[in-house]
């Protein structure tokens, strides 16, 4: 079952990071929560979703540009509100392993492992 996310929890966290925008409700399935704000045309668009995704047990804040870029993502718990840093610092795992993972299949094995050896070639551990 799916973190319940609310109008008002996502009120709360929108307004930490811009206080005073217009949230809006995205049409969804019933069991898929996702509210956003944007700061104008220009500017940030704030997305708060329950775990409908990951099923993780968190509500998920993501930051980013209207015009595109890395965006910032938080998760907080559901009952406090309180940031979860554990889960923010798995993502980025997951993230920094799957790129690694597609780095490696757009060079192919074999060129990844050569500039892997040419890069750390005759370094050691004190390098």
């Amino acid at each position: 079952m799916n973190v319940k996310l609310t109008k008002r929890k996502a009120w709360e966290l929108i307004s930490r990071i811009q206080p005073r925008l217009n949230i809006k409700q995205e049409a969804t399935p019933s069991d898929v929560a996702i509210f956003k704000a944007s700061t104008g045309p220009e500017g940030l668009e704030i997305r708060c979703e329950n775990d409908w995704f990951n099923h993780n047990g968190r509500i998920k804040l993501t930051i980013g540009n209207v015009d595109g870029g890395t965006p910032i993502i938080r998760y907080y718990y559901p009952d406090t509100l309180n940031r979860d840093y554990v889960a923010e610092q798995a993502e980025k795992e997951a993230e920094a392993k799957q790129a690694r993972k597609e780095w490696v299949w757009a060079m192919g094995k074999e060129m990844a492992h050569r500039l892997v050896d040419q890069y750390w070639g005759g370094q050691t551990n004190e390098d």
